[in-house]
């Protein structure tokens, strides 16, 4: 059986296609589980991110994220887990340490770094 783009097997699925292909959408992902899940909860939550931090095509900004958070009651932890070499040896144009440092604080969370 064939399925989009010639793939076969017992693990091929469809294939999703898009006009702009995204990589981690960390804020849309933030910003959906604090509105969608989150809010609807009683109490203080917690989302726990292990993550690298850096955005890679989210429709949502990084400010939409935190606010979500806040509205939902929610403390962002996160969990720093990156690969330096993969961006160039020493990080150049890496900055998602900063982005997971600031949702911590913004929310009254923590950030851990290994």
């Amino acid at each position: 059986m064939k399925l989009n783009g010639g793939f076969s097997g017992i693990n091929a699925g469809p294939v999703p296609t898009m006009n702009k292909p995204r990589g981690t959408v960390l804020y849309d992902a933030v910003y959906l589980a604090s509105n969608d899940m989150l809010a609807k909860e009683v109490g203080r939550k917690a989302i726990v991110l292990i993550t690298d931090g850096d955005d890679q095509g989210s429709r949502e900004t990084e400010r939409a994220a935190i606010e979500a958070a806040q509205k939902a009651d929610a403390i962002i932890y996160g969990i720093l887990y990156v690969d330096r070499q993969f961006y160039g040896g020493y990080g150049v144009g890496y900055s998602g340490e900063g982005v997971l440092k600031h949702m911590a604080e913004e929310t009254g969370g923590r950030f851990i770094s290994g």
